[in-house]
């Protein structure tokens, strides 16, 4: 079983809050939190890592790369 724990939009693909915020409402996702902004990315957290969790970046093209959970 896994689960989208974060979602990331490279700057440098021409993210910006705007644009990530209208992606992540069409997708029906709910940062849990502000975005966390870098020099070149914008991760928005949807659920909180929990303890002995494993992660995986799955890449979808256009910028656009998300945190995914792995349980067990």
């Amino acid at each position: 079983m896994s689960s989208k724990q974060a979602v990331i939009f490279d700057k440098s693909k021409g993210w910006n809050e705007k644009l990530a915020h209208k992606w992540l409402k069409e997708h029906h996702l709910q940062p849990i939190e502000r975005v966390r902004k870098t020099k070149n990315f914008l991760r928005y957290r949807l659920e909180q890592p929990k303890k002995n969790e494993r992660f995986r970046l799955m890449d979808f093209g256009h910028g656009i790369k998300s945190v995914i959970a792995l349980r067990h």
